[in-house]
């Protein structure tokens, strides 16, 4: 039997690889015990905070912490599990700067392949941040098919804040109609006692804000929000398919954006930036609401063990021409993004 794999054998094989591989070296198996290392950090699914942790400057991802949302923080930076393979920061549009041995770290210690994080610096993958501003906002920057939506479902929509208890008894059946729907991956926000905590410790914080839209009474979308230095960032949105013909999610985003600019709290509302790999329909719906593509950049960094095989563009090229062969593989195009950032000066 082989030798048993632990955290600190993992770590120190990781110290040992080497710092760069060719192309043809990506596509060859490789070394039975570098995959059983890999092997050993992707079963590490716990996520867990250490206690050398320097103190957040915000209280977002301790207020998850506390809802019981798997959660890592270092460096003043929250880092939360996304799709299959991924970390990313969060508010996932708003920019960081965690140092490599904290992105390491992070990695490390959930046992995901990637971290992505918005970026002040230009280096990385340019895409787009869905913004929209106080001033010059209006109907004018609604598309005419959004506002045709949205004034046929005004007729049966009512938009507004809802208090944390009217979500915590009525956001129950919107999320498990969206789970059903595959509209939606909370699974725990579907289970009654981890959605009343998940509630309740979003209630305590103040910066932490949910506008609903009812369907004749009937609650069916509800929009999480975050408030720091007059921005409003949107963190999820949940919605009932089963109302869709009444277009409640286009009658939420035109209330809040009414509602927190006439309320001159805010000054911007965030409705999160492009995923990778993208996502035209959902991109295409911010922007008919009135929300504008600002330009941002996004760090895609590789986990130590796999960077030296995730390094150079013909890499790249190689997971892309996959997922054009097999487009279930279309979250390969992340792994692309790491092997061209890899190598930027």
């Amino acid at each position: 039997m082989g030798k048993r794999l632990d955290c600190a054998s993992v770590q120190r094989r990781a110290s040992r690889l080497p710092r760069s591989a060719s192309a043809a070296d990506l596509i060859l198996p490789l070394p039975a015990d570098w995959v059983a290392a890999a092997a050993a950090l992707l079963s590490l699914s716990h996520v867990t905070r250490s206690h050398s942790d320097v103190s957040l400057r915000t209280t977002l991802a301790e207020t998850f912490l506390a809802a019981g949302e798997s959660l890592i923080i270092s460096e003043q930076v929250g880092w939360k599990p996304i799709g299959r393979f991924s970390l990313q920061s969060m508010p996932g549009a708003q920019p960081v700067e965690p140092s490599p041995h904290a992105v390491r770290g992070a990695l490390i210690r959930s046992g995901r392949l990637l971290a992505i994080y918005p970026s002040a610096a230009s280096e990385g993958q340019s895409l787009a941040c869905f913004v929209a501003r106080r001033q010059g906002h209006g109907p004018a920057r609604q598309q005419r098919q959004f506002r045709q939506k949205l004034r046929s479902g005004q007729r049966f929509c009512s938009v507004g804040p809802l208090c944390w208890k009217e979500l915590e008894q009525e956001g129950l059946a919107v999320n498990r109609a969206a789970l059903a729907a595959r509209r939606s991956n909370h699974r725990s926000w579907c289970r009654p006692e981890p959605w009343s905590r998940f509630c309740r410790a979003l209630a305590r914080d103040p910066q932490m804000a949910v506008w609903g839209c009812r369907v004749q009474g009937r609650l069916a979308a509800f929009l999480l929000l975050w408030e720091q230095n007059r921005t409003a960032h949107g963190l999820a949105l949940q919605w009932d398919p089963r109302l869709a013909w009444a277009h409640p999610t286009h009658c939420l985003y035109d209330g809040v954006l009414h509602g927190l600019f006439a309320e001159g709290r805010v000054e911007a509302v965030v409705a999160g930036r492009q995923t990778i790999p993208p996502r035209p329909d959902l991109d295409r719906f911010k922007r008919h609401a009135g929300f504008s593509a600002e330009p941002c950049s996004v760090r895609v960094v590789a986990h130590p063990l796999l960077a030296p095989w995730l390094r150079g563009r013909r890499q790249a090229a190689v997971l892309r021409r996959l997922t054009r062969v097999w487009p279930g593989l279309a979250d390969l195009e992340v792994l692309a993004c790491a092997c061209e950032q890899a190598v930027l000066p």
